[in-house]
């Protein structure tokens, strides 16, 4: 099939997404400073007049729904869905870094209180404060290779009955073209059935880029690399370890990645905590 092109000149922006090319160090940038000085005016009034936050949400924060009616009545008033739909966009996009955010203060569009009003806010003045941070893919400097896929996943284990959160990024070029943070489906028994649980996840997440990168004509030969930092998990994924009582009930799960590790799909590495990108993604 022959299809028509036309070429104009050299990509700037593209849905209030700037993009920024430098073909001699082989970068290109994503972001969006516009976007976020909008929003600076769109919710002024509850900004102050001067601000630098360091990072989106305070370390160790813990939401709660309100005890009472009357906590969300008194904030009620705010714009606090318009807020959190307004930043949700680039979230996928250029700040990445603000999707577990995102993902906590969701779960409060129709019940939240000043405190998680405070929070969403200070997500904004966060992302106002970095706006010229966004996503930067590079040209040979990734160790894994040019157009080499590679994968980051990390899990949480709150106590039951709340569910397990995950967040698994897929990476290409030096830089995250995938990244999801949420709960899980299911409550798992233990940190290890949890961090089973978003390897599986992020495997999936995997084969999803493989296929497509094959449809685009970009060879895919040799497996991905699954970084994860909890032993246990990666040894009974790679089946070298028998499942106990608080595993053997996901099966299904753990059975698929070792399919996807013997068809040389996917293979999982090792990572230390400190070094766990995907930690981003699980907590404050």
């Amino acid at each position: 099939t022959k299809l028509p092109m036309e070429f104009f000149e050299t990509l700037e922006d593209f849905v209030s997404i700037e993009v920024h090319q430098n073909l001699n160090e082989g970068t290109t940038e994503l972001k969006q400073p516009k976007y976020w000085e909008t929003l600076r005016k769109r919710f002024s009034k509850f900004l102050p007049d001067k601000f630098n936050v360091k990072v989106p949400l305070p370390e160790g924060t813990v939401m709660k729904p309100p005890e009472t009616p009357e906590e969300h009545d008194i904030a009620a008033h705010l714009p606090y869905a318009e807020l959190i739909g307004a930043m949700a966009y680039p979230a996928v996009h250029t700040k990445l870094e603000i999707r577990y955010a995102i993902s906590l203060l969701s779960r409060y569009m129709h019940n939240w209180t000043l405190e998680h009003w405070d929070l969403a806010i200070q997500v904004l003045m966060y992302c106002i404060s970095s706006k010229e941070i966004g996503v930067m893919f590079s040209r040979g400097l990734d160790r894994h290779g040019v157009n080499v896929l590679s994968a980051f996943a990390d899990a949480n284990y709150p106590r039951p009955p709340e569910r397990s959160g995950g967040c698994s990024i897929v990476m290409c070029n030096g830089a995250a073209i995938h990244l999801s943070a949420k709960q899980h489906t299911t409550i798992d028994t233990s940190t290890t059935t949890s961090e089973l649980t978003e390897q599986y996840l992020c495997s999936n997440h995997v084969m999803g880029f493989r296929n497509m990168m094959c449809e685009m004509g970009l060879t895919v030969d040799s497996p991905t690399v699954i970084y994860q930092d909890n032993k246990p998990a990666i040894e009974i994924a790679n089946n070298q370890r028998t499942m106990s009582d608080s595993t053997k009930h996901m099966d299904v799960r753990v059975f698929k990645i070792r399919e996807r590790i013997e068809d040389q799909e996917v293979y999982l590495e090792y990572c230390r905590t400190v070094m766990m990108t995907a930690d981003i993604g699980t907590k404050a």
